[in-house]
């Protein structure tokens, strides 16, 4: 069972937090994770890619390219269902509930790991444990 270490952590499993959340973002925000995403596909050849803390999925489906396999995982059921709503019927997705501190994949299991908008929220202990 997932543990609530921190307050962050609490936070992000709350319906009223997922509900609060939007698929729209800056328009700034929207250039940097374009770019973001864009730079990713260079370094991917068609393995699986994780996206930690998917909230609702909107930068999910980006992420697929060919017969690539996107794991879209986040802590909050709320967000889940949000993402699963958003992401539809897709067979590249596979959308699970996953908690950052204890994923179940050995190290390698995945070509790349995309976050966005997540690690900032944590205590740096517990983010470095996860970088780390």
């Amino acid at each position: 069972m997932i543990q609530d270490q921190y307050i962050g952590k609490q936070r992000f499993q709350l319906v009223s937090e997922a509900k609060r959340r939007r698929y729209h973002q800056s328009p700034s925000n929207a250039k940097v994770i374009d770019w973001a995403i864009s730079e990713i596909k260079r370094y991917i050849d068609q393995g699986p890619v994780l996206d930690l803390a998917c909230g609702n999925g909107r930068h999910t489906k980006d992420l697929v390219s060919g017969s690539l396999m996107v794991c879209a995982g986040d802590i909050s059921f709320a967000m889940l269902k949000a993402a699963r709503e958003h992401l539809g019927d897709d067979k590249a997705i596979r959308a699970l509930r996953l908690d950052a501190e204890n994923l179940p994949y050995p190290d390698g299991a995945f070509e790349v790991t995309f976050s966005a908008r997540f690690f900032h929220h944590l205590p740096e202990p517990v983010r470095a444990r996860i970088l780390g």
